[in-house]
């Protein structure tokens, strides 16, 4: 009989281990889950973005190859304008 009893509590303990590993487990889904829909959000941002950042970097890389072009037609030393 106290051997039942023992078996009996191991039983219990070992359900309740089960329902905690269950719970700990069902938590990781919802966060996997979560940050995939945070994650195409966020993809979705990007790709949405790519093209307006690259339309607004072509007007500053012109004014930088501008830049780039004058100061090697007017090396240093050389007035451009006159002061």
């Amino acid at each position: 009989m106290a051997e039942m009893g023992v078996r009996y509590g191991a039983g219990a303990q070992l359900q309740g281990l089960m329902g905690g590993v269950e719970q700990q487990l069902c938590q990781l889904c919802w966060d996997a889950e979560w940050q995939s829909q945070e994650y195409q959000v966020l993809l979705d941002e990007k790709t949405r973005l790519g093209p307006v950042i690259a339309a607004a970097r072509r007007p500053l890389e012109g004014e930088d190859a501008l830049r780039v072009g004058a100061t090697a037609a007017f090396p240093k030393g050389h007035e451009v304008f006159g002061r």
